[in-house]
């Protein structure tokens, strides 16, 4: 994996950990027992900012590769995908 680029923790569970990195990558971790959950495969370009939604399981990830997804962290499911014209 390539350098950490951005983190956030679960709203619902503080042991969840969503870890973007410069590989286009984001890792949900388990830090209480220490595991990697699953890997949110899809962005084309770094991750730059992650976020959990406070009520779900939803997780927000943008990217410089222009596109902003919403994951189903649960199932690792990309459920939306907007291309933006900003990066």
């Amino acid at each position: 994996a390539d350098a950490i680029s951005c983190f956030t923790f679960s709203v619902e569970d503080s042991n969840v950990v969503a870890v973007g990195s410069r590989d286009a990558r984001i890792t949900l971790l388990n830090l209480s027992p220490s595991m990697v959950l699953r890997f949110l495969c899809g962005h084309t370009g770094p991750v730059v900012d992650l976020v959990f939604a406070p009520t779900s399981s939803m997780l927000l990830s943008c990217s410089l590769d222009k596109s902003v997804r919403l994951w189903n962290s649960e199932s690792g499911e990309c459920l939306r995908l907007v291309r933006t014209e900003f990066g």
